[in-house]
């Protein structure tokens, strides 16, 4: 059966830091997390642990089938946008 359970979360500043390993051992990904943006919390590499939401998506419908649809943020436009291939 599918959830339907509702979710909440912050829109800024989610922080994930007990879910985040403390120390990552391979040196590519320290180098790709290092260039993190919106660095509140700080992990125990010095890494972004808070996250800004910029994107849902949502399904609609059973299991087996349904419907998709998005909700983006336009950070220039500072707007949410609403994706829908039935419109």
């Amino acid at each position: 059966d599918k959830i339907e359970s509702l979710v909440t979360f912050p829109i800024d500043h989610l922080d994930m830091t007990k879910y985040v390993l403390s120390h990552i051992s391979d040196p590519q990904q320290q180098q790709l997390n290092s260039g993190q943006a919106f660095s509140e919390t700080q992990g125990a590499d010095n890494l972004s642990t808070s996250y800004r939401l910029y994107a849902v998506a949502n399904h609609y419908g059973t299991l087996t089938g349904g419907h998709y649809t998005a909700n983006v943020f336009n950070g220039h436009l500072d707007e949410w946008n609403n994706f829908d291939d039935t419109r």
